[in-house]
């Protein structure tokens, strides 16, 4: 996987070139909803985790039957283009704590399309570690601060970019999660569903140990004399 981390002038320009043929702004927002998007299907349900510091739709579970549930970490990218940082001790940041990494790009042929790209942590780690000792080779006094960046594709000999390593690969077109917002109010069903998964997902339990009673205050009745 080596010089994964470096991206040729020859790249820049071509990448410079794909974001004039897109045709209008693509927000990093949305790649977020797509990266969700390719983890949805069929008896899996996909949960947002909040917390400090995580943008919305950065950080996921995943709950399916008959498997543990996995945290996801979603990266967005406007140029096919990655970078990972360090903390101070040198441990990456997110990686080690994570099941699964999935990295979101806007289709490199300008077409109205991206990519999700599924990693092992443990892939983005190696890659990095490689990158990180070409960057130190370069810069002696490379700042745990700066990040190291991975490319998903590479011209190199022999080819060492990312997605030759990634577990699965899915094109989605923009437009089916540019879904419009319904206006119809969410039912209590709804709500209580949800805040079952959001309580499942905050405490790493399964949905079906949560259960949820809800006690409506009976209204005082008002008083005839003061009528």
């Amino acid at each position: 996987m080596a010089g994964i981390a470096r991206r040729t002038d020859l790249h820049q320009n071509e990448n410079a070139v794909k974001r004039q043929m897109r045709p209008g702004k693509i927000r990093k927002s949305l790649l977020r909803e797509v990266g969700r998007y390719g983890l949805e299907g069929p008896g899996i349900e996909v949960v947002e985790v909040p917390g400090r510091g995580v943008v919305p739709g950065a950080r996921l579970k995943v709950l399916e039957a008959n498997r543990p549930p996995r945290t996801v970490a979603v990266r967005v990218s406007l140029d096919q283009q990655i970078g990972f940082t360090r903390h101070p001790d040198g441990e990456w940041v997110t990686l080690p704590r994570v099941d699964q990494v999935v990295i979101v790009f806007p289709a490199a042929d300008g077409s109205d399309m991206a990519e999700v790209l599924s990693f092992d942590p443990d892939v983005l780690i190696s890659a990095s570690e490689i990158a990180l000792q070409a960057e130190k080779a370069r810069k002696p006094n490379f700042s745990y601060k700066a990040p190291v960046f991975l490319t998903i594709d590479d011209e190199a000999e022999p080819p060492s970019g990312l997605r030759a390593h990634a577990q699965w690969i899915k094109l989605i077109p923009l437009d089916l999660v540019r879904r419009p917002k319904s206006n119809k109010p969410e039912s209590l069903k709804q709500f209580l569903e949800r805040a079952r998964r959001e309580a499942a997902a905050l405490l790493d339990l399964d949905v079906s140990e949560i259960q949820f009673r809800l006690e409506i205050s009976e209204r005082p009745k008002a008083d005839k004399d003061s009528e």
